[in-house]
């Protein structure tokens, strides 16, 4: 089974945004098999979630306990429709403690070099649940820097982390999604030492295929009908009926289930990601979640405001560090296309590959607005461009055509809600809201509430702002 580590940090996100959605609010009535449910969570994420990361047999109870009160739920969802009052304060507590789970689990992930688990394996066993590490992954970081779990220096040690690790592609100045592998060619694998198995070099000997094959060069593999363990001890239960080879079965079997899984592994398998060079696998870069790395980086940035200046100057470093390597910071003999194009990846052995509409478009709007420094706060809008570069800020005077009117060096234009937005620097900041009836001038970067949802409703009071940025 996997276990998604990337899950659990955007479930801590969401989790801290519920929190917030309910400080202060009346929930008034909820379906009781709803309350039943969380309350049997509540059993579980009121105890200290050390021990669960630690050690398998508590990590396999509280297992069990969550998919019980899940089957549960899931029973009686259908037949019970009875409502009872809740109070706020009960399930705050509840996701509290869930808050306080999930940013254990995360940090668990923690690796020697710094960087953060993607995904893991579980195995079950009676009375536990045993997790084993796969390989990095860079949406493993991109998860945790979102997650809210970090603080500004950690983020900023994460980002460092990165560029210093096998993610970090330099020919490119960005990341692979996982790191480069070599792996076997094709008819290397696949094969079994029969000398470590009486049962299996007798069967050889005898002709007999029914659990292992041995080709024309004399190399040995399994059969090609088994496909997972259950084929493997279907075999075995049959080969056991035979007085010929009942004691060899007995004494070899878990011998052999074992050499079965080593050979194969299916437990590890991740598809492209381990067994292909192209389309998102081995040593490729994904466009779109270099686009996701940087939201994060930007969403760290903006979550710094009130940090050391020197915390915030790494991230705004380590931010465009990554905006370097992607987009139009590229020239098309980088980028093996037009820059300013959406493509799906970019293989290690030639230039960007599938172009299309992916998600790079969307992030790309995304930390646009970060970097132009526009954020929505409280029901306002607040404009601080702390990731604009100074070389964005013009230097000469040029016409602008949805304005039809002449820019002054100096004056970075965007819009907003559909609404004209002008940057320019200045002493002190400042807006001026340009409506039908005159300006009005307020001091500060912030748009009061009743203006920003003037802009938000799209209802053609406000024509134009303009943002004077404080030097």
């Amino acid at each position: 089974y996997g276990l998604s580590m990337v899950t659990a940090s955007y479930l801590h996100r969401h989790v801290k945004l519920l929190q917030t959605l309910l400080q202060d609010s009346e929930l008034g009535e909820i379906r009781a098999v709803v309350w039943s449910w969380c309350e049997s969570l509540d059993k579980v994420f009121s105890a200290d979630p050390q021990d669960a990361t630690q050690d398998p047999t508590a990590r396999r109870a509280v297992v069990d306990a969550l998919g019980a009160a899940f089957e549960t739920y899931r029973r009686c969802m259908q037949t019970e429709h009875t409502v009872q009052p809740i109070a706020s304060e009960s399930l705050l507590e509840l996701l509290k403690n869930m808050e306080s789970w999930l940013a254990s689990t995360i940090r668990s992930g923690q690796r020697e070099d710094g960087t953060y688990d993607g995904y893991n394996l579980v195995r079950f066993s009676e009375g536990q649940a045993e997790v084993s590490r796969l390989p990095l992954m860079l949406e493993g970081q991109v998860a945790v820097l979102s997650s809210g779990v970090l603080n500004a220096d950690a983020s900023a040690t994460l980002l460092e982390a990165l560029f210093d690790s096998t993610l970090y592609r330099a020919d490119h100045h960005t990341f692979l999604l996982y790191p480069f592998k070599s792996i076997e060619d094709f008819l290397s694998k696949g094969q079994v030492d029969v000398q470590s198995s009486a049962l299996l070099h007798q069967l050889v000997e005898a002709d007999n295929r029914q659990l292992v094959v041995k080709d024309h060069a004399g190399v040995v593999r399994f059969a090609p009908d088994l496909v997972n363990r259950r084929g493997v001890l279907d075999v075995l239960n049959q080969l056991a009926q035979d007085e010929d080879w009942s004691t060899l079965v007995e004494q070899d079997r878990e011998h052999i289930v074992n050499l079965y899984e080593s050979v194969f592994d299916h437990h590890a398998f991740t598809g492209r990601s381990g067994g292909m060079y192209g389309y998102e696998g081995i040593g490729c870069t994904y466009w779109h979640m270099v686009a996701k790395l940087l939201v994060a980086a930007g969403e760290c940035v903006q979550d710094a405001q009130d940090t050391p200046d020197e915390v915030q100057e790494r991230l705004r470093g380590l931010y465009h560090r990554v905006r370097d390597g992607l987009g139009f910071r590229r020239t098309p003999h980088q980028f093996g296309a037009y820059p300013i194009d959406a493509y799906s990846h970019t293989p290690g052995d030639r230039g960007a590959q599938q172009p299309g509409m992916t998600g790079q478009v969307k992030e790309e709007l995304l930390t646009r607005r970060m970097e132009l420094g526009v954020r929505f706060t409280n029901g306002e809008i607040h404009f601080k461009p702390s990731l604009m570069r100074e070389d964005e800020w013009p230097t000469q005077t040029r016409s602008n055509h949805v304005l039809q009117r002449e820019l002054s060096a100096g004056e970075v234009f965007f819009q907003l809600c559909g609404v004209s937005v002008l940057y320019a620097m200045g002493a002190t900041a400042s807006i001026k809201i340009h409506t039908a009836d005159g300006v009005t001038e307020i001091s500060g970067s912030v748009l009061p509430r009743e203006w920003s949802q003037r802009l938000f409703a799209r209802d053609g009071a406000v024509a134009e702002l303009q943002v004077t940025i404080s030097a």
